[in-house]
């Protein structure tokens, strides 16, 4: 309705945001060809109006999406123009986002020495500004750059680093994600008991808050930390406890899935309703 409203009345400006703003949202629930439309609608209208901040914005939401269809090449050239723009017009936290995602698609590529370079350039500027939960969660992924190279001692370092602002902030589903990948480290690198204070820890916290991801990630790796020490038992609960976590998210997207589909239905008979008139 706004789009069609920004359209008659020639707001360019207004028209360019709810492109934007529509194609968050058909991102969100996985129409990515659709979010893509409307992205690039969202960036030729900012390029007319020569809104720079907008188009590296633009460009930023449509290299996340090559991303998420894991189109990386395509997903890099968009970041790297993002990140020309930001540099021109000196909007730093924007490009500490960019240098974010960046190093985001090079961890995928498994280019890990890429994405801890882009990753740190994120953190230099992140600090800078003193953004503390940002800062937490650049510190994290470069803890999980490291763990992914094998490399367990400075995987720890960052995560711990990453686990006391996140601590300070108080936010719990932050702590939650540094617990489990604490825990991951300490299980891939066989200490087995600090493993399991840390992913337990996990554990009760996803009950809490409660957060239906963490524990299923939190169930998987107590799972594989009692397989490891032959506790035939535990490995079983916990390996209950994942499935039904598993299911339940399933669920979960069922039934959005479900009223999105009635939601469309009674949609369409509105329109065919009108049409009838």
């Amino acid at each position: 309705m706004s789009i069609t409203i920004a359209k008659k009345t020639g707001n360019k400006k207004g028209l360019a945001s709810n492109y934007n703003g529509k194609g968050l949202i058909l991102k969100r629930i996985g129409q990515f060809a659709e979010a893509l439309t409307n992205f690039f609608n969202s960036l030729k209208i900012k390029e007319e109006l020569n809104d720079s901040l907008g188009m590296a914005n633009s460009l930023a939401n449509i290299g996340s999406v090559y991303d998420e269809q894991h189109n990386y090449e395509k997903a890099i050239e968009k970041h790297f123009q993002a990140i020309a723009l930001r540099k021109a017009i000196g909007d730093d936290e924007g490009l500490a986002n960019s240098y974010g995602n960046l190093a985001g698609v090079y961890v995928v590529q498994k280019k890990y020495k890429e994405a801890l370079k882009y990753q740190e350039l994120a953190l230099e500027i992140e600090k800078k500004y003193d953004i503390k939960q940002a800062i937490a969660s650049s510190l994290s992924n470069i803890g999980l750059i490291y763990a992914a190279q094998l490399d367990f001692d400075k995987a720890l370092k960052y995560q711990f680093e990453a686990l006391k602002i996140k601590e300070e902030l108080g936010n719990k589903s932050a702590i939650l994600a540094s617990f489990i990948n604490i825990g991951s480290v300490y299980l891939s690198s066989n200490k087995l008991a600090l493993a399991e204070r840390y992913l337990i820890d996990a554990y009760s916290l996803a009950n809490e808050i409660p957060d239906l991801d963490g524990k299923k990630e939190a169930s998987k790796q107590l799972t594989e930390l009692y397989k490891k020490q032959n506790q035939d038992s535990k490995a079983l609960h916990y390996f209950q406890e994942y499935v039904a976590a598993r299911d339940s998210l399933i669920n979960e997207v069922n039934i959005r899935q479900s009223e999105q589909i009635a939601l469309n239905y009674e949609f369409e008979k509105k329109e065919l309703a009108q049409k009838a008139f």
